[in-house]
């Protein structure tokens, strides 16, 4: 049996991890977790196996603060160019400021396959 999404992230290096909430829209939130690793941010759906949403930190663009209906700490995050995510976390700045110095940091040494999405494709 294969490892689960928590194994996975705690074998990459859990920098923050804390309970949040996906905001797909205004009317549609999904309550979850938000996973810092030192090459992911991970969004896992309460008792999941598998991960709903996984960003490497290398494909994120824009991070942002926004507000929806009367939450103002919304970490929205563009990644690829054009895709978004957001999420309610309880301290926006303390979110940024940990994404901005996990991409700071070189993995030097560490292979090209992610644990969390697979081996890199040839």
């Amino acid at each position: 049996m294969g490892l689960t999404i928590e194994e996975k992230l705690t074998n990459e290096g859990i920098l923050k991890s804390e309970p949040a909430v996906w905001v797909n829209s205004e009317s549609v939130m999904q309550n979850g977790r938000l996973v810092l690793s030192v090459k992911h941010l991970v969004f896992m759906l309460n008792d999941a196996v598998t991960a709903a949403i996984s960003i490497d930190l290398d494909t994120i663009n824009i991070l942002s603060n926004e507000t929806v209906l009367t939450d103002s700490n919304i970490l929205a995050i563009t990644y690829l160019q054009y895709d978004t995510a957001k999420f309610t976390v309880l301290n926006y700045e303390e979110w940024e400021k940990a994404i901005e110095l996990a991409r700071m940091k070189p993995h030097i040494g560490r292979t090209n396959s992610s644990p969390i999405q697979g081996p890199a494709s040839a």
